[in-house]
């Protein structure tokens, strides 16, 4: 079995008469490797001489196969534009624009389709942010890490990477999403912690930020806790939602099935909102019903992308 050539590219095919598909299989497996494999195309011709006799011409091409790559980020996210910007708002300055043009040059590939988790927005951070690329690249698992650090800027880490199935997709296959607010509370807050959380001058009441957040919790229409312009489904479901800390810092976790735009910092606004006494938890139910308007979202240099689970 002799490879030909046709048309200046290397196509192997079974010279003289026909062959039997066991013996293409065989030559089909002494020929893969790890990143090649080969498409066969079964012609079937009959002989006009004899009409029962039938002769199978194989053909295989060649093509690489594309790896599909799971990475796991931790950033801050107080200079950029979040995650990504869409349409008219599309911007380099985002976390997911400084890795794709790393990617690019490491495999010198274009147009590369980097899927996230979770998008999170302006100056929002992540602890563990999720995201999948596809790539015929041969580099192995670590020195796709050890590039992208090296070369990344100082407030993006790849803490993770490892090759996936080749149907995983960071963002459909994501089954739940934990957000976290930390809040510090004291007369001077440390200079270490001013970029990175929300300070408050005053504690505020956890017992009614807690009873009122139980609102939040299974499937609601959350079309009024989000600064979305158009959304087909806005029906989430919040799985739970814990209040804790003490009286130097507090926290909130938040995790749903999945977040609309700003739904996060505007249930964790409304929540400090009746923690300071400006709001009733009544409220929470007066804007789902659309009956009253949703007040400011927090600040975002307090809000962490936690977690993403599949």
């Amino acid at each position: 079995m002799t490879p030909t050539f046709i048309g200046g590219k290397k196509q192997a095919g079974i010279s003289g008469g026909s062959q039997s598909p066991q013996l293409m299989e065989a030559f089909l497996k002494r020929n893969l490797n790890r990143h090649f494999y080969y498409m066969m195309e079964f012609v079937i011709l009959k002989s006009y001489n004899d009409r029962d006799k039938i002769s199978l011409q194989f053909k295989y091409r060649e093509y690489k196969i594309m790896r599909n790559i799971k990475i796991t980020i931790e950033y801050d996210g107080s200079r950029y534009q979040g995650w990504t910007r869409l349409g008219k708002d599309e911007s380099n300055n985002t976390i997911s624009a400084k890795i794709i043009d790393v990617l690019g040059k490491m495999t010198g590939e274009k147009n590369i389709e980097l899927n996230c988790g979770c998008r999170t927005e302006v100056g929002v951070h992540a602890y563990a942010q999720v995201a999948n690329f596809k790539t015929s690249s041969n580099l192995s698992t670590k020195d796709i890490q050890h590039y992208l650090n090296r070369y990344l800027p100082m407030d993006i880490a790849i803490t993770e990477v490892e090759e996936v199935p080749d149907r995983f997709h960071a963002q459909l296959n994501a089954v739940s999403k934990t957000y976290v607010y930390r809040m510090t509370i004291m007369d001077v807050p440390s200079v270490f912690e001013r970029k990175h959380t929300y300070h408050c001058f005053k504690t505020p009441d956890k017992k009614a930020m807690q009873q009122a957040a139980l609102l939040f919790i299974g499937e609601h229409d959350f079309r009024n806790f989000s600064t979305a312009k158009k959304s087909k489904n806005t029906t989430r479901e919040v799985y739970d939602i814990d209040i804790y800390g003490d009286n130097e810092e507090m926290q909130i976790l938040i995790q749903a099935d999945d977040f609309l735009h700003n739904m996060a910092r505007l249930m964790i606004g409304t929540l400090l909102d009746i923690g300071f006494g400006l709001r009733k938890k009544e409220d929470i139910e007066a804007i789902f019903n659309g009956e009253k308007a949703v007040g400011n979202p927090c600040d975002p240099k307090g809000l962490y992308l936690q977690e993403v689970e599949y």
